[in-house]
């Protein structure tokens, strides 16, 4: 397997997981549980973005570049949240505010890379 095919299956799958923990957060009320393993999620994809970055094709770097940026910037906004509310226990409620948006193209861009090179 050649290294871009292994970087880009490791993001895909972790993009399907932060889906996945991001809708179950939503359908269960906003629990910190589901947050917290949204955060872990979501700081893999980042560092794997930044750890692997340079395999992505030139055309991809501004899509990769908006996406670390909105991970980095939903992290800040995370672990200050949690910082400021320590003694929260998993069931409870945890809601910040985000105003920058997730970049739904960007990450669709790099899917549809991927799915370019499996079919190849």
């Amino acid at each position: 397997m050649k290294k871009i095919d292994k970087f880009l299956s490791k993001l895909i799958l972790n993009f399907n997981l932060s889906k996945k923990y991001y809708d179950l957060y939503i359908e269960h009320n906003k629990k910190f549980i589901y947050a917290r393993i949204l955060k872990k999620v979501n700081k893999n994809i980042r560092n794997i973005l930044i750890n692997d970055c340079y395999l992505m094709p030139y055309e991809l770097h501004s899509d990769t570049l908006k996406l670390i940026e909105h991970y980095d910037i939903w992290l800040e906004n995370w672990n200050y949240l949690y910082n400021t509310n320590r003694n929260i226990k998993l069931n409870d409620e945890f809601v910040f505010q985000n105003e920058h948006m997730f970049p739904k193209k960007s990450e669709q861009n790099i899917i549809n890379l991927f799915n370019k090179k499996t079919k190849e």
